[in-house]
């Protein structure tokens, strides 16, 4: 068995050297539909504890539920991870998030759009003749966002005109 080699300053291990070791040795062999199940499993059931969180603790008819996906650099952007954030806007669509609507008298949860990250997106469009069906689903969330519909969805779900002012008041004068 290898000596794991040290830091020079520390007794133990860094966490550096612990990343490039998992990295490089050789992956435990497991089933990717068991992987994905449990992932389904995990991101309903935070899911399902952000709207209850949610529901106690935002006052309104309808609150939104944005799951912003954030890869983790230190590990190559392979590991992704989801945060969960109940709010009571409508966030502004963008690349690896998932944003849903609960209604509170109908107790209904609306996935509003789940829209990949930008580099599969740009894999997407590049490979649109070639696609299952489930990534033309993914395409056509990224068409939507393109074309400014996802934009204009949460426009109207925040009661904002959809032509806004775009002019700052500074002073009380008008900057162009």
């Amino acid at each position: 068995m290898k000596k794991k080699r040290q830091s020079k300053t520390q007794k133990r291990e860094t966490i550096g050297q612990t990343v490039y070791d998992n990295l490089h040795k050789q992956p435990d062999i497991t089933d990717p539909r068991d992987i994905v199940k449990q992932k389904k499993e995990d991101y309903y059931n935070d899911l399902i504890s952000t709207v209850s969180n949610g529901i106690k603790n935002i006052i309104g008819r309808a609150f939104y539920v944005e799951v912003v996906w954030i890869r983790e650099k230190a590990l190559q952007n392979y590991v992704e991870h989801p945060r969960y954030i109940a709010r009571s806007s409508c966030p502004t669509p963008t690349w690896g998030q998932h944003v849903w609507q609960y209604d509170t008298l109908t107790q209904k949860l609306d996935l509003l759009w789940a829209i990949p990250f930008k580099d599969k997106a740009e894999w997407l469009k590049e490979h649109q003749k070639t696609l299952t069906p489930g990534e033309k689903i993914q395409l056509d969330e990224v068409m939507r966002l393109d074309n400014g519909t996802y934009e204009e969805l949460a426009l109207r779900m925040n009661n904002e005109p959809e032509k806004g002012d775009n002019r700052i008041l500074i002073n009380n004068e008008v900057e162009a």
